[in-house]
């Protein structure tokens, strides 16, 4: 294997603003907006719910996008933190693995592998 050249503080700052963005786009996304921003369109009267089902149809069709999308963003934070530690104490076969498990669970949305069956709030 090559020399690795990593700098784990800036891969951390990284980590933690993809974290935030994930938060951010977890809340812009979540049930409760969504109703919110529903119930303001209905106020607006019959061409509010007109843009409320045009909204809702959109939001239907990406549903399975959106959760892809999630559990990519979140298999990386996960692959990556952990590949980092592994790297940190330089264990080779520890990475491979998690760089292995790091790309099935961003295809599987299967966290299993890292969490066992305790899977933390929004990792998903």
């Amino acid at each position: 294997m090559g020399r690795w050249r990593l700098e784990p503080a800036a891969i951390r700052g990284v980590l933690a603003a993809v974290e935030g963005d994930l938060e951010t786009m977890n809340a812009a996304w979540s049930a409760s907006r969504l109703s919110t921003v529903m119930s303001e369109m209905d106020a607006v009267g019959p061409a509010g719910a007109d843009v409320a089902s045009a909204l809702a149809a959109v939001l239907d069709a990406q549903a399975e996008r959106l959760t892809s999308m999630g559990n990519r963003v979140s298999a990386g934070l996960v692959g990556v933190e952990s590949a980092l530690a592994c790297f940190e104490v330089a264990n080779e076969d520890m990475l491979a693995a998690c760089q292995t498990q790091m790309l099935a669970t961003a295809g599987s949305g299967d966290f299993s592998w890292w969490y066992g069956s305790e899977v933390p709030e929004g990792a998903v």
